[in-house]
């Protein structure tokens, strides 16, 4: 009656897993770990009817964020089981494509050109005004500059300033 599934030293009662798996869980991990088919009755052709209303409620392109975060369709998971890819979700429902093109895509060039304009007008600013004056995330900066330190920022920031009045 009870079966019971052993991982890494837990024990997980496959009967209550089966019972709590409901649409808004973490389908893909609890599948793999009982190791059966799930509780999903709908068809393929449901699930995308599904998708779209979603899209079409959401007023744009879902993501598998958004779809995790929702209350009112399954997990991502489910879908990406069923079907692939979102982009084959998005194929087979008529959801547009999200296309990122070169012009979407921030450069550190891009960011050095805000970085650059800041330091003219106020000099090195910290790292609250920065988030107050840049454009961009602030996390992004440092990424993209490979550093965690506003000071090597800054370093190379004005290396640049050096470069441009040679």
């Amino acid at each position: 009656m009870w079966n019971i599934v052993q991982k890494k030293y837990l024990y997980y009662d496959t009967d209550k897993l089966n019972i709590k798996m409901n649409k808004f869980s973490k389908y893909r991990k609890k599948a793999i770990l009982i190791n059966t088919d799930t509780n999903i009755t709908e068809s393929d052709k449901e699930l995308l009817k599904m998708y779209y209303k979603f899209y079409f409620s959401l007023g744009r392109v879902p993501t598998p964020a958004d779809l995790d975060r929702s209350d009112e369709i399954y997990n991502s998971d489910v879908f990406l089981i069923r079907f692939g890819t979102m982009s084959n979700i998005r194929r087979l429902t008529g959801v547009p494509q999200i296309k990122i093109t070169k012009e979407d895509l921030i450069t550190k060039e891009a960011i050095k050109q805000d970085l650059i304009s800041i330091y003219k007008e106020f000099g090195r600013v910290t790292n609250r005004r920065l988030k107050e004056l840049s454009e961009y995330e602030i996390s992004y900066i440092y990424k993209c500059f490979d550093t965690r330190k506003l000071n090597d920022i800054w370093m190379e920031i004005e290396k640049e300033l050096e470069n441009d009045k040679d």
